[in-house]
């Protein structure tokens, strides 16, 4: 029982291997991808586009995820509009390999870290944090500046 009493710091360095791995999955897709658009030669960039697909498809075996295709639309938006945002929004290897994977293509491993938040209160469980050691750029919405009111100083 006593190598299972920080359960929650354990689960945190079972899985920083698997994300580790994953986004070097990642990595490959992206850099098989900008192999693809430096070619001119038709079979090779089909070649260079199936290795992507490949390294796209293990990722997907590793995390188990079921690539969804159909989409009922409705009267007000298209199957196709939702499939595009699902895509684009909750697909896991989407994200992993279009957001994720760029971020770290100069980086040689490391991507994770795990921080250890001590215990905690009621049952004195172990807690930890894992994330990555670079953050994903967000979408940045530009906004205008609000100019100043001429009555306040």
């Amino acid at each position: 029982l006593l190598p299972y009493t920080s359960l929650f710091r354990s689960k945190a360095k079972a899985a920083r291997p698997v994300a580790e791995k994953l986004v070097t999955l990642g990595k490959n897709a992206q850099a098989a991808l900008a192999v693809a658009a430096g070619l001119t030669d038709d079979k090779a960039k089909a070649a260079a586009v199936a290795k992507s697909v490949h390294y796209r498809r293990l990722a997907a075996a590793k995390l188990r995820q079921q690539p969804r295709t159909h989409f009922a639309g409705t009267p007000k938006v298209k199957g196709k509009v939702r499939r595009e945002q699902w895509r684009v929004q909750h697909d896991v290897v989407h994200l992993l390999c279009d957001r994720i994977a760029p971020v770290f293509k100069d980086r040689a491993g490391g991507y994770t870290r795990i921080i250890k938040l001590g215990q905690r209160p009621g049952d004195a469980a172990q807690e930890a944090i894992l994330e990555w050691v670079e953050r994903p750029a967000e979408e940045v919405i530009e906004t205008k500046p609000v100019p100043p009111n001429p009555g306040s100083k």
